[in-house]
């Protein structure tokens, strides 16, 4: 499903190439270009990644969030991608389980799932809503049905619930 998605986009993401093992180990902070292309700078401000993307946000652990014609990716610290920036229109910051909420618009609809921090798509996409929650997460299909998915992005209960009452933080952790 989301390789034929993926493979329909025509705009290919910017080239990459590995950094060198000491920009690796820096602090690569993202930095706008005054081109008003984003890329990474070093601690001596230099560009080590360079600027070629719409948006690109601060490493979380090792993996950067970046944005290229209006499509989110994954880059590593290496300075590669983990996952081009093809078919995700958002993507959300990580959790510290490494897992993130996406999204991408397909056959009219905004569809929402889960991936890792390696592109790991635990969950395809497949429902209109998730939100975070202390166990994990807490996922709305289109025929409102709930499932609730754990913070590794397995499935708990599939689709067991037709309504779904507020719970205190601390009761379910």
């Amino acid at each position: 499903e989301f390789n034929s998605y993926a493979q329909s986009m025509v705009v290919e993401p910017p080239k990459m190439k590995e950094l060198k093992e000491e920009d690796m180990q820096d602090n690569l902070i993202p930095k706008r270009h005054k081109t008003g292309l984003w890329g990474y700078v070093n601690s001596k401000k230099k560009f080590v990644v360079k600027p070629k993307f719409e948006n690109a946000l601060p490493f979380e652990g090792n993996v950067a969030r970046v944005c290229h014609n209006g499509k989110w990716g994954i880059m590593g610290r290496n300075g590669l991608y983990i996952l081009e920036p093809y078919f995700i229109d958002s993507l959300y910051e990580f959790s510290a389980d490494s897992i993130a909420i996406f999204s991408a618009y397909e056959n009219g609809m905004n569809k929402h799932g889960l991936i890792n921090s390696n592109g790991w798509i635990c969950q395809g996409l497949n429902y209109e809503s998730i939100i975070i929650k202390p166990f994990g997460y807490l996922a709305k299909d289109y025929i409102n049905k709930y499932t609730t998915i754990d913070k590794n992005g397995n499935i708990m209960l599939a689709k067991e619930f037709d309504n779904v009452l507020p719970l205190e933080d601390s009761s379910m952790d």
